[in-house]
């Protein structure tokens, strides 16, 4: 009968304590952060434990390699989440049919930056993107005629534009589709979902959901402490962790309510054709995201995309939080998100759709 050593048991009961660690995250999605606020912060460890769960995966490997079964099994348990949160998906050539849909939090259209030509950064990209349909956010414009000429000038026939304001908060909308109706579903402070009704052809209505969810209440004095936590602690580690799990935790519970609003209006439309654009503010493995795609949705990057894809592009938060999602009327291709351009804090997503379910 073969022994253990000291070490090999130390080796594999850290890697235990990494799956527990793991498997808690995962399942932590299903908890509203509403009813348990520290259960928002525990999703955004889901990296690290992967990573934890790999690295002592390694050492068991080398040092207790009977055991090799506690890494696989813990990151096999955890297969779906792993998948949403970094998805692998072999490219597919892009139907000829397919329309191409956009998603870009703009932070005020680049806080105005301009090229050496005048024109706008982020509109002109817009402009150029080719895109059937895009999705806005944080355009911080209030109506009026500077707003209207930069939307006129981001607009060349067929695309035409509509917004629905909230509270200091614009929510555009660029399409080359008839724009039947628009809507505020609801609103908070900043925050909200609006809905606008395409016409794609007669007898065949396409919902646009353009939603904009509570940030993480960070200042920027705030993420400068999380990348230095990350990247070079200090002696005031402890006092900066209690400090952002305060706020983390205060956003993540706010989040949840909205998300229940908004999972429950989407649960109300069941079976209709719907494409859903916007900053949840969340990671993929969170209950926010979780509940969200539970409304009969599909995450078009997790189904055609690949990698993290990073869409906030400051600090040390390396993390998709923009994201495009659709009914099953559609099919996605070539999920993107786009670190082409820098102007915003957000850089833009954007997926190809081909109909798959006849009007």
């Amino acid at each position: 009968m073969r022994t253990t050593s000291p070490l090999s048991r130390f080796i594999v009961s850290l890697a235990c304590v990494a799956v527990v660690l793991l498997w808690g995250c995962a399942a932590a999605t299903f908890v509203s952060p509403a009813r348990w606020p520290w259960t928002g912060v525990l999703t955004l460890g889901f990296p690290f434990f992967v990573a934890a769960v790999v690295i002592t995966g390694v050492l068991v490997l080398l040092l207790a390699r009977r055991f090799w079964y506690v890494p696989v099994v813990g990151l096999a348990a955890c297969g779906v989440s792993l998948r949403t949160y970094f998805p692998i998906n072999i490219s597919h050539k892009v139907p000829a049919d397919a329309i191409k849909v956009l998603s870009y939090n703009t932070h005020g259209f680049g806080d105005k930056a301009t090229d050496e030509e005048g024109r706008n950064i982020v509109a002109e990209y817009i402009r150029t993107s080719g895109a059937d349909i895009v999705c806005t956010q944080e355009n911080s414009y209030g109506p009026g005629a500077a707003f209207d000429s930069l939307m006129n000038a981001i607009c060349e026939p067929p695309m035409r534009w509509d917004t629905v304001y909230i509270n200091g908060n614009t929510y555009g909308l660029f399409t080359r589709y008839p724009v039947l109706s628009k809507r505020k579903i609801y609103d908070e402070g900043y925050n909200g979902v609006a809905e606008f009704r395409l016409l794609l052809a007669p007898k065949d209505t396409l919902i646009v959901v353009n939603c904009h969810l509570q940030s993480m209440m960070l200042s920027q004095e705030d993420r400068d402490s999380y990348h230095d936590l990350v990247l070079a602690p200090t002696e005031n580690t402890e006092a900066t962790s209690r400090r952002l799990f305060s706020k983390i935790s205060q956003a993540a519970s706010i989040r949840a309510e909205q998300v229940e609003i908004l999972a429950n209006y989407l649960d109300s439309l069941r079976g209709r054709n719907i494409i859903l654009c916007g900053d949840f503010n969340d990671t993929p493995v969170s209950y926010t995201h979780r509940r969200i795609v539970s409304s009969g949705l599909n995450d078009a990057f997790t189904r055609s995309g690949n990698g993290l894809g990073r869409s906030f592009n400051r600090d040390a938060i390396v993390v998709r939080i923009d994201n495009i999602l659709h009914s099953d009327h559609w099919k996605p291709y070539g999920a993107t998100v786009d670190n082409s351009i820098d102007a915003s804090d957000h850089y833009p997503i954007f997926t190809y759709l081909v109909r798959c379910s006849a009007p």
